[in-house]
């Protein structure tokens, strides 16, 4: 078994990136957070969506296998969203 040392012999540490000021990784995490806020509050919403759309199936007498089926469709739906 090799060391640790011995694996990370090889590697370089000093990647050949431009120097970056503080202040542009701070604006540039502050857009990807931004980002991230605008994309949870979307999909916060559409699942709030789903459990009324759900609800209100169940009360005009949909079948537990129906409901199942369109709950799993939607979420498929908003999770390939998300992802992609």
């Amino acid at each position: 078994m090799k060391s640790f040392e011995e694996l990370i012999s090889g590697i370089d540490f000093e990647p050949d990136y431009p120097d970056i000021s503080d202040e542009e990784v701070e604006i540039r995490l502050q857009v990807f957070f931004n980002g991230w806020q605008v994309a949870e509050n979307i999909h916060r919403k559409l699942i709030n969506n789903l459990s009324f759309q759900v609800n209100k199936k169940a009360l005009e007498g949909c079948q537990v296998k129906d409901l199942i089926e369109f709950y799993n469709e939607r979420v498929g739906a908003i999770l390939n969203d998300f992802i992609f």
